[in-house]
């Protein structure tokens, strides 16, 4: 099968090997074949590997070189992938290594200093001292912490980072009287959750949910440090959105279920506790 349909060139940051190297290269897969797999998007575009896959061009071989598929994965998240192998195989000398973060910073400059090392396998120091040099060209890592931070937080409403990007398309398909208003209003897109369907519609709450839930949100603020606003909001998402009629039912079995099937992290045993205290003295009252 010598006519696979990969595809090299676009994550291909880094240089050809040296003629030397890649006979090198070359010699070894003419005898023991391709050994490392080569990396690819579901597309057959090559994340890793443009060098081993030239070789195995050139030689001919009969069997195909061996490949993994990563599926999924966004455009940065491709490039990171591609950098982070480069940085993991090859020998690296201090101004490839700049370069490598200076394009990672400028594909993805909202990123936090630590979520960047993260992706490529490197010290956060190290990316710090990288955007700092590029003042005036990259965000400071305020910003950037603060933009992971919205990302981490709509995640943990949406359950998944594949829910995310699907949130995110909606996002970017609002109207553009909508976006306008967004913007007037200082709200970011990456904390913006558009909601399918009709999320209004459940019963009205009686006199009593009510009641609980106005209790509910003044134990949060009391517990956790919550605003009002804050507590109003999460309260707002939690019976409008998600049906949930009582603090109790959400806090119970099912919503135990559903933060399982959103990978939602469950309160603490502690959170919990202090609540059923905080309602016994209420109904003793």
């Amino acid at each position: 099968m010598n006519n696979l349909t990969l595809k090299p060139g676009r994550y291909q940051f880094m240089p050809d090997f040296s003629p030397e190297a890649f006979a090198a290269l070359k010699a070894d897969i003419a005898a023991r074949g391709v050994v490392t797999p080569i990396d690819i998007d579901e597309h057959g575009n090559i994340l890793d590997g443009h060098n081993r896959y030239a070789a195995w061009l050139e030689l001919q071989k009969n069997e195909p070189p061996p490949t993994i598929v990563r599926s999924g994965l966004s455009e940065a998240e491709k490039a990171a992938f591609a950098r982070r192998q480069n940085i993991l195989r090859r020998h690296l000398t201090r101004e490839q290594m700049h370069a490598i973060i200076e394009a990672q910073l400028r594909e993805t400059p909202d990123r936090s200093d630590r979520a960047i090392g993260k992706d490529l396998g490197l010290d956060h120091k190290t990316v710090g001292a990288t955007r700092r040099r590029m003042s005036g060209e990259i965000p400071h890592q305020r910003k950037a912490a603060a933009l992971d931070t919205a990302h981490d937080f709509t995640r943990g409403l949406l359950g998944s980072a594949k829910a995310v990007r699907e949130n995110a398309k909606r996002v970017s398909a609002l109207p553009n009287d909508t976006k306008l208003a967004m913007f007037n209003a200082g709200v970011s897109g990456a904390t913006c959750i558009v909601l399918q369907g009709n999320p209004f519609g459940h019963a009205p709450l009686t006199p009593d949910r009510e009641q609980a839930w106005g209790r509910f949100a003044d134990f949060m603020a009391a517990t956790l440090g919550w605003s009002a606003e804050a507590a109003g909001e999460h309260i707002d998402w939690l019976v409008g959105h998600q049906g949930f009629r009582t603090p109790d039912e959400w806090l119970g079995p099912e919503g135990a279920q559903y933060r399982a099937r959103q990978r939602i992290r469950d309160p603490s045993p502690e959170f919990l506790a202090k609540w059923r205290d905080a309602e016994a003295r209420e109904s003793g009252r």
